[in-house]
């Protein structure tokens, strides 16, 4: 009976120790202070949640590309991050999504699979991000038909997991939010709600800084209210002016989620701005606005969370950059 009770002791507390951001927080939802519908992430239990974590720069080149069953177990055990961005570039010197005949998209949707499948191992949320830059037709038909086909397939096999988010459109150009990324959205969004009612991100116009635009022109709500909405900035270049607009956005009814951001200027290069970095990180923590870092990467721009190894890993802090670091120690406040 001793020896009975000392197993099941055993259990619970290993159940404990272990038991990761999923397992903790579970499905996410928008919620006002209330407990109604409103712009602030929240977990399964109402509470408010913020999703930390490095993104992917691009799934498909050998600088960027993370390794199965090593990068993103490593990063975690290493950063002590609640979630990961995949990267799918659609185009991208004959390299992107959209470059690709159909036994080549097959191929890429399954490298994302892969990930999202390291990422439900380890426990943690992991966003899928449609990575439109500099397209030629991001908005056409044959893009819109695309995007729809990729996000159900990744929706019919893991939308029923609470880790998984799906970020629709990563930076669109100077565009018309009511006119033209919003009728993409609501298209592809139709198709992931025949499996998922997971959390869906927008971007919205000039690289996800006019947020302002969303003001009265949010998705229909018949698709599920599950959708926040993309602001990016690097810290060398975005400031207040910036911070002001989002803040209007919110205070508005616009959920908001930094799907992006760098340290350094808008190139993803120059000297980290850790000052501006830190006040843009204050910022987000006092709004609740979940931010993914660009980028996990051994490329070589400064913006490159690594600068000595692989992509594989496991590293020591010591093997990271300078913004790198600045990062890991983010990421290791609560």
């Amino acid at each position: 009976m001793h020896k009975l009770l000392t197993f099941i002791c055993c259990v619970m507390l290993t159940s404990t120790v272990f038991a990761g951001p999923v397992s903790v927080h579970g499905d996410l939802q928008l919620l006002d202070k209330g407990g109604e519908y409103g712009v602030t992430l929240c977990d399964q239990h109402g509470k408010p949640i913020q999703l930390r974590g490095f993104s992917q720069l691009d799934i498909a080149q050998p600088d960027t590309e993370w390794v199965p069953g090593k990068t993103i177990p490593n990063i975690v055990a290493l950063s002590g991050s609640n979630a990961v961005r995949i990267a799918m570039y659609t185009s991208t010197g004959g390299k992107g999504y959209m470059d690709q005949n159909a036994a080549g998209k097959t191929a890429y949707r399954n490298k994302v699979k892969v990930l999202i499948a390291d990422a439900i191992a380890a426990d943690i949320y992991v966003l899928v991000d449609w990575h439109i830059l500099n397209d030629k037709a991001p908005w056409s038909e044959e893009y819109r038909r695309e995007a729809r086909i990729f996000f159900e397939d990744i929706a019919q096999t893991y939308g029923d997991k609470d880790n998984l988010l799906f970020e629709l459109a990563n930076e669109p150009l100077q565009v018309s939010f009511k006119y033209t990324i919003k009728p993409f959205a609501e298209h592809v969004l139709a198709g992931i709600r025949k499996h998922s009612d997971n959390i869906a991100t927008v971007g919205t116009p000039n690289w996800s800084q006019h947020v302002d635009t969303v003001v009265g022109n949010q998705l229909s709500e018949n698709l599920g209210r599950g959708v926040m909405y993309n602001i990016h900035f690097y810290a060398g270049t975005h400031g207040r002016d910036l911070r002001e607009r989002a803040n209007k956005a919110r205070a508005k009814g616009v959920p908001l989620i930094i799907s992006e951001f760098g340290t350094v200027d808008a190139s993803g290069d120059g000297r980290p701005d850790l000052k501006s970095s830190r006040v843009w990180i204050n910022w987000a923590r006092i709004h609740n606005y979940s931010w993914f870092n660009w980028s996990l990467s051994i490329r070589k721009e400064t913006s490159a969370a690594i600068a000595n190894g692989d992509l594989a890993g496991p590293w020591k802090k010591s093997d990271f950059s300078r913004s790198g670091k600045w990062i890991l120690k983010r990421l290791s406040e609560k």
